[in-house]
């Protein structure tokens, strides 16, 4: 029940946006403009396609990550924070045209300005929230139906 509860939230959270605010960078700051306030909404296809590739390169489990001592996730952070960031952006750009030149600058950016902490906070919002129940329900709803066995609608007891 109580996981039931967290999904809808989460996907109201989803619905209406999740809001983000961070310092400008230093071009906005000359301008006067202190902060950033957007908000991630829910992802277009491609941008959950990207995002999604993005958590397949990092190789986590939840299983791997319990029994990993301390060094070996420092490591696993070193090495995969610049995916994570590189997610929000994708997260916040949420374009296709616009995804393909300003990701990776907009990671950089928000490298600087983000928590890493609450980057992770986005990157599983959006990987765990965004699509991947809906899918899991509509793989097991076609298992279950069994759609490709042939059904005979007439018996063939009578001979000729």
């Amino acid at each position: 029940m109580d996981r039931q509860i967290e999904q809808r939230a989460a996907n109201t959270l989803l619905d209406k946006g999740v809001s983000v605010s961070f310092r400008a960078p230093l071009f906005l700051r000359l301008f006067g403009k202190k902060r950033i306030n957007t908000t991630i909404g829910n992802p277009t296809g491609g941008t959950y396609l990207q995002l999604t590739i993005c958590f397949l390169k990092m190789m986590l489990s939840d299983t791997e990550m319990a029994d990993m001592n301390f060094g070996s996730l420092l490591n696993h952070q070193v090495k995969y924070h610049k995916t994570v960031y590189r997610a929000v952006a994708c997260a916040l750009l949420n374009s296709r045209w616009l995804r393909w030149p300003l990701t990776r600058p907009l990671a950089w950016m928000l490298a600087d300005v983000l928590p890493y902490k609450t980057a992770c906070r986005l990157f599983e919002v959006l990987i765990v929230q965004g699509g991947v129940e809906d899918f899991t329900n509509i793989i097991g709803l076609g298992a279950r139906l069994n759609m490709t066995t042939a059904k005979t609608s007439q018996t063939s007891d009578h001979t000729s």
